[in-house]
């Protein structure tokens, strides 16, 4: 959309299981502490959303087998995502480097936890469903009860031109519960410090194959407006509401 001038550079997307027995502190953590002094009030990141995938969520997850996304196929339960500001990654991630170790310096970290797929995606394009929709960048506020993502690799011969233009142009949306699909690409490795999990390797814990593949490797996310894509629309999993639906 031409007329939001708040732009999209990219996306933090994490996938994580909190070991187990540790989930409500785990959530309690994240949701009181963790998702506001480690993410939403750094410079630049201007929107943040955490969804859940439930037990009968991950039976619909699909896999070809390289564990790329999530190994097993059905680890990862919570999701958290968060936008930043087209042109101010760095300035972003700076900040974020130093202020997840002085949390954990101060005895506001979680280590009972394991990042299943957690990376950076650089932003590309997204195709709407309605004819005045609700622009991306409002997405994660806009209270959409799911979200839905697939992680792709072009055929060979095909562009990342090419695929974006077809993902604007696509009519698999006309009709159907998904507002948007927008699509990403993973970023490649940086060279300033991106860790914000507190483990000091932000780069090894975001994925090798993504920094070795990240012509080609990408993904696409959809987030769901009528309905739920498991047929329900309750919010779940938190007091507060910041959880919802989620096929991750």
């Amino acid at each position: 959309m031409k007329d939001v001038p708040i732009e999209i550079g990219s996306m933090l997307l994490t996938l994580v299981d909190p070991e187990p027995g540790h989930e409500v502190a785990y959530n309690r953590w994240y949701e009181r502490d963790h998702f506001y002094a480690g993410c939403m009030v750094g410079p630049w990141l201007f929107s943040g959303g955490r969804f859940v995938a439930t037990r009968a969520l991950k039976s619909l997850r699909r896999s070809d087998g390289r564990g790329e996304v999530a190994n097993p196929v059905d680890a990862g339960s919570y999701v958290a995502i968060y936008w930043v500001h087209a042109g101010k990654d760095r300035e972003h991630w700076e900040w974020a480097g130093e202020q997840v170790h002085w949390l954990y310096e101060k005895g506001r970290g979680f280590s009972e936890r394991r990042h299943v797929h957690t990376v950076l995606f650089d932003y590309l394009t997204t195709a709407y469903r309605d004819a005045d929709p609700v622009p991306i960048q409002l997405a994660l506020d806009h209270g959409y009860v799911g979200v839905a993502m697939i992680a792709t690799d072009r055929a060979a011969g095909v562009s990342e031109d090419d695929f974006s233009a077809w993902t604007e142009t696509c009519d698999v949306l006309a009709g159907s519960a998904m507002a948007n699909i927008s699509t990403w690409r993973a970023a490649a490795r940086r060279n300033y410090r991106e860790c914000t999990d507190g483990s000091g390797d932000w780069n090894r814990r975001s994925g090798a194959h993504h920094a070795a593949r990240v012509s080609r490797r990408g993904c696409r996310i959809g987030v769901v407006g009528r309905v739920a894509l498991c047929g329900r629309d309750r919010r779940v999993g938190s007091r507060s509401g910041l959880l919802r639906r989620s096929l991750s």
